[in-house]
């Protein structure tokens, strides 16, 4: 991941999810885990070996992100809009469908 695009997303999450530096752990050492689960599909196991955490400690700041994450899906996610059918009828003239 550009280290740019991480900032960026560790800044919304901040700012916009709600993701809280409650000392402990860094929002981006939070970020970085997720991340690194996510992308890499790494077990909470190995979390433990690379940020020297515990599985509790691993579990709980996934769930924290996962839940910024749910609050930005306002901003992240596009509404979808409907796609209009057009039918035609027996003489080949277009009809709208609702």
């Amino acid at each position: 991941m550009d280290r740019n695009a991480f900032a960026v997303l560790c800044d919304l999450l901040q700012t916009r999810g709600g993701l809280v530096d409650d000392g402990h752990v860094t929002i981006e050492e939070q970020v970085a885990t997720f991340v690194n689960i996510l992308a890499h599909h790494n077990k909470n196991r190995s979390m433990q070996v690379r940020f020297i955490r515990s599985g509790e400690t691993i579990s709980r700041y996934i769930r924290r992100v996962l839940r910024a994450l749910l609050n930005l899906q306002e901003v992240l996610f596009a509404k979808p809009t409907p796609i209009q059918r057009i039918a035609r009828n027996r003489d080949g003239n277009a009809l709208r469908v609702a």
